[in-house]
C-alpha cells in the first residue's frame, strides 16, 4: 500500500438539525484540526448533502430515527454509509479537541473508532467501569467487510423508542456504542 500523505486524508464532520447548538466548541475545534493538520480536506456534510439526503431516504433505519427525532443515532449510519464512499476517511465528532496530528495513528492503521469508559467513580476510583466503542472518531483508511457488517447490523436493527435505545432481533437492548460492539464481536477480525 502506497504512502499515506497528510493532503490525503478528508476529515469529514455533519452539523444535522443543530446548525446553532454548540456552534462556538465547533468553530473552535475546527480551527484546532486546520492548525494540527493543514494539509487535510476538511468537510462539513449537512442534512442537505445531495448523497446524503438520497441515502437518508432510502435507509430504513434512518427513516425510522427521523420519525422519532432520535437525530444522534442515525448519524452513526450515515458514519458508516459515508466512509464506504470515501477512501482514507476521518470522521470527528465536533466537540474532538485534537492536540497534535494524528498522522502516525492513520498511518498504523487501517480502521479504528474512538473508545468510551462508562462506569460509576467515587473519590476519583472507578467502582464499575464499561469500555466500548463509540464512533466520536472513526476512521477508514479503504472500505472494508468490517464496516459493511456494521452498516448491516445497523439496517437489521430496528429503533425502539420507549428507550431511545435500538432493539436486536435477539431482544437484547442496544446503545448505539453497544450496537456497534455488537456488530465487531460478530466479525472474525475484531
Amino acid at each position: 500500500m502506497e504512502e499515506l500523505k497528510e493532503e490525503d486524508v478528508t476529515i469529514i464532520y455533519y452539523d444535522f438539525y443543530d446548525h446553532i447548538k454548540g456552534d462556538y466548541i465547533r468553530q473552535r475545534c475546527i480551527e484546532i484540526w486546520k492548525r494540527c493538520m493543514p494539509k487535510a480536506k476538511i468537510i462539513c456534510k449537512t442534512e442537505n448533502t445531495p448523497e446524503i439526503k438520497e441515502f437518508m431516504e432510502s435507509n430504513r433505519w434512518c427513516q425510522e430515527c427521523k420519525k422519532k427525532s432520535m437525530y444522534n443515532y442515525f448519524v452513526d449510519t450515515i458514519r458508516l454509509w459515508d466512509s464506504l464512499k470515501t477512501e482514507n476517511f476521518l470522521y470527528l465528532d465536533t466537540d474532538v479537541y485534537m492536540t497534535k496530528s494524528i498522522m502516525p495513528l492513520l498511518k498504523e492503521h487501517e480502521l479504528f473508532a474512538g473508545k468510551q469508559t462508562d462506569g460509576l467513580w467515587i473519590g476519583g476510583e472507578p467502582i464499575k467501569t464499561e469500555v466500548f466503542q463509540n464512533g466520536t472518531v472513526m476512521w477508514s483508511r479503504k472500505p472494508n467487510e468490517i464496516i459493511k457488517k456494521l452498516l448491516d447490523t445497523y439496517e437489521t436493527t430496528p429503533c425502539d423508542t420507549n428507550h431511545h435505545n435500538c432493539r436486536a432481533n435477539t431482544d437484547f437492548q442496544k446503545t448505539h456504542p453497544e450496537l456497534l460492539n455488537y456488530a465487531l464481536s460478530e466479525t472474525n477480525n475484531y
